[in-house]
C-alpha cells in the first residue's frame, strides 16, 4: 500500500521535471545593450571579410523587393518563400556543424549568432517586424519539435549609419534561458551534425504611414541574415545581459532527472506486468 501512495508523487514529479526546462517561451534578442544595435551588435563588414564581403559566413535568407516591406522564409530543399532571393549565396538552410561544409559553428545554444545585413541608400533605417528561426532533421527535413525561436520584443528599429551590404551587420542572440533549451535539442537529436536552420523574417513597414520611431521602410538592394558563431563577436563591446547563461542547475539537471523518472516508471509498469503474467 504504501508503494501506490507514493506512485502518483513520482509521477507528478517525472512529468514536472521533465518539462520543465520547456516552459520558457522562445526568443531571439538583439546582441548589444541597446535596441537600436549600438555598441556590440554593430560588426564592420570587414570583421567577415575572407574573400571580400562577408567571406564565409553562411547567409541564411536574402530578402528583395522594390515595396516597403519585404517577408520571406527558406526550408529544406533550400524552398524558398515570398520576396526571398534563391540560391545558395542568398539563401540555405545550413547545418549547424562547423565540420560540415557550410556549418553555422552552433555547437551550443550561446554559439547561436543570426547577423543581419540591411543594404539600405542613404544611410537610413530599417524595421525588423519578426524573424523566426526553425530547427530541421537534416535526414528527414521535417521541423524539430520545440525547435523554433522567435524575435522578442518585436519590432526592432535598427538605425545605420553606415548602410550598405558588407559594411555593417547587426548582431543577434538567443536569450540565457533558449540557450539551454537549444542545447536539450542538440542532445535530443544527436548534435549539432544532424540539425539543418531555416529563417523566416519581415522587415519594412507592413502597413501604416513610415516613420523614423515606429516604421522604416525598405529601400534598396538585398537585406541579408548571416549565421555565426556568436561567440567571435562577444569581445566587441557590452552584450545584453539577456543573453547571460542562466545557471545550470536550473535547467538541464531537472530535465535529466525528469528522464530519468521517467525510465524508472517504464521499469516498474514492465517489472509489475512480468510479475502478473509470471503469477498466472
Amino acid at each position: 500500500m504504501q508503494k501506490r501512495t507514493h506512485l502518483p508523487v513520482l509521477l507528478t514529479t517525472c512529468a514536472v521535471l521533465a518539462v520543465a526546462p520547456s516552459m520558457a517561451r522562445a526568443s531571439i534578442v538583439s546582441a548589444a545593450t541597446t535596441p537600436d544595435g549600438s555598441f556590440a551588435t554593430v560588426i564592420p563588414g570587414s570583421d567577415f571579410a575572407v574573400a571580400g564581403g562577408f567571406g564565409s559566413a553562411p547567409r541564411m535568407l536574402t530578402l528583395r523587393t522594390n515595396a516597403i516591406s519585404a517577408s520571406g522564409s527558406v526550408t529544406p530543399g533550400p524552398i524558398v518563400t515570398g520576396d526571398a532571393v534563391s540560391g545558395a549565396n542568398f539563401s540555405s538552410t545550413p547545418s549547424l556543424s562547423a565540420s560540415s561544409a557550410g556549418g553555422l559553428g552552433w555547437d551550443s545554444g550561446a554559439n547561436v549568432g543570426i547577423g543581419f545585413a540591411p543594404n539600405q541608400q542613404g544611410g537610413t533605417g530599417i524595421t525588423l517586424n519578426s524573424l523566426m528561426l526553425t530547427l530541421f532533421n537534416a535526414t528527414t527535413g521535417a521541423a524539430i519539435t520545440g525547435g523554433q525561436f522567435s524575435l522578442a520584443p518585436s519590432p526592432l528599429n535598427f538605425t545605420l549609419t553606415n548602410g550598405g551590404t558588407g559594411n555593417q551587420v547587426y548582431a543577434l542572440g538567443l536569450t540565457g534561458v533558449e540557450q539551454h533549451e537549444f542545447d536539450i535539442l542538440l542532445m535530443q537529436n544527436g548534435g549539432p551534425g544532424n540539425i539543418i536552420a531555416g529563417l523566416a523574417a519581415n522587415i519594412g513597414c507592413i502597413s501604416g504611414t513610415p516613420n523614423l520611431t515606429t516604421c522604416q521602410v525598405t529601400n534598396s538592394g538585398a537585406d541579408t541574415f548571416l549565421g555565426f558563431p556568436l561567440e567571435d563577436v562577444a569581445t566587441m563591446g557590452p552584450m545584453n545581459p539577456d543573453l547571460n547563461p542562466i545557471p545550470l542547475p536550473a535547467s538541464l539537471p531537472l530535465f535529466a532527472g525528469g528522464l530519468a523518472c521517467i525510465g524508472l516508471l517504464g521499469w516498474r509498469r514492465k517489472r509489475k506486468s512480468t510479475a502478473s503474467v509470471l503469477a498466472a
